[in-house]
């Protein structure tokens, strides 16, 4: 359906207020700096799916926690609760339930946070920045420290005072990365960072094996996700959606008024469409024919169409062959055209031919259709010889010559 000018014009202007949105947002936007928290559903360098991922497809009864700690299981003997990069501190009572849950005979996995409220009688402090991938070396052959050197980030630390309290497993530069101590039946183990469980740290070096280490056999584990949600989320909109915003309403409100200025101009009929399409079959059997690869099938219909008319024209029978034709109209003098017996020939062949090209066949059917005209400009039998008897154009011509021979043999 063709587009009216005006239209065209209509949809110019949007498509190019749409391009200059879309470069403008392009060039405007900022890049995406957050490295995201050990979140299990985060995919970002410091998320923690990979790890979530990686142990349920190991087997592992793994489930994520989303609710208030008042919600942790009353009897958590086969329980471990992970705490990993939390982003909020918990309230009174919510550290009064994760010191339950431990008591009760829970395990508390807590990584890389500042908060000695998280976990019972812990004893977190400030030691000397190690970067990304510090090495920390086992302090003490533990379960937990089997698996060789880890790598650890941040400046978390365990108070050295309290060390005597508690089982270091991992140290860097003489201070405590890795610590678990008990608390009434159940365990806490901490870790200064997270580094180890996320998506961009647990390929190197032995961090996976701290993990499994640490998370231990026949365990129901708990990926906390309800400390990695701010208790209010502010939205906050970005220069660039602002200036988004405003260009779609200024380009609303433009094709608004181009809109009402073309509906209150003058009213113009519309041309009304023929519901006559007489090429439309041609087009479609032409496509049909040519996805098909049967090219021969055209030069049949226009073969077979012209042998029909000639057979009416010049009194033969309709199954005359190419050859036989040709010879009657060059003894009619119908053609003068000597190539003519062999292309007439080439058309009955080209039939049964299934190499045809499509550029031989269209030559074969217009040279049928201009044979065809031409029988149909010139008539083989006056009128005149039809009523005198001279040719008995109603006959076909080997019975015409039945006769002839008969007739010669009884003047014999």
């Amino acid at each position: 359906m063709k587009i009216p000018r005006g239209d065209r014009k209509l949809v110019y202007i949007a498509g190019a207020i749409i391009l200059v949105m879309v470069v403008t947002m392009a060039f405007l936007t900022p890049k995406d700096t957050d490295e995201g928290t050990p979140s299990s559903y985060s995919t970002k360098k410091r998320g923690g799916k990979a790890a979530f991922l990686l142990l349920k497809q190991s087997g592992y009864n793994i489930d994520r926690w989303e609710s208030d700690p008042v919600e942790l299981p009353v009897n958590p003997q086969n329980e471990l609760l992970i705490i990993a990069g939390p982003i909020q501190y918990p309230d009174r009572d919510e550290s009064n339930s994760l010191r339950k849950f431990v008591s009760a005979g829970g395990t508390l996995l807590l990584a890389g946070t500042w908060s000695n409220d998280f976990a019972p009688d812990s004893h977190i402090t400030v030691g000397k920045y190690r970067g990304d991938w510090s090495e920390c070396k086992p302090a003490s052959p533990t379960r937990i420290s089997r698996g060789g050197p880890i790598s650890m980030s941040g400046e978390g630390t365990w108070e050295k005072s309290k060390v005597l309290e508690t089982l270091v497993h991992y140290s860097c530069d003489d201070e405590p990365t890795v610590v678990s101590y008990m608390v009434g039946k159940g365990e806490v183990i901490w870790w200064a960072s997270a580094l180890p469980l996320t998506n961009n740290g647990i390929r190197d070096k032995n961090n996976l094996n701290l993990l499994i280490n640490s998370i231990g056999e026949g365990k129901h584990i708990l990926w906390d996700e309800y400390f990695q949600t701010p208790d209010h989320e502010v939205m906050v909109f970005p220069r660039i959606v602002k200036w988004a915003l405003w260009l779609q309403g200024g380009a609303f409100a433009i094709m608004l008024l181009i809109t009402f200025s073309r509906r209150s101009g003058p009213v113009i009929p519309l041309v009304p469409e023929s519901r006559l399409s007489p090429l439309e079959f041609v087009d479609t059997l032409g496509n049909l024919y040519q996805r098909a690869a049967a090219a021969q099938v055209p030069v049949e219909i226009a073969f077979t169409r012209f042998r029909q008319l000639a057979a009416r024209r010049l009194g033969l029978f309709g199954t005359i062959s190419a050859q036989q034709l040709a010879q009657a109209m060059m003894m009619r003098r119908l053609v003068a055209d000597k190539n003519f017996p062999a292309r007439l020939m080439r058309c009955e062949e080209a039939i049964s031919d299934p190499t045809l090209t499509e550029k031989e066949a269209l030559a074969l059917v217009q040279f049928l259709n201009e044979a065809a005209e031409t029988l149909r400009q010139t008539s083989a039998v006056p009128q005149e010889k039809r009523n005198a008897g001279d040719t008995p154009s109603s006959e076909p011509l080997p019975k015409r010559a039945a006769k002839s021979d008969s007739r010669a043999a009884g003047s014999h």
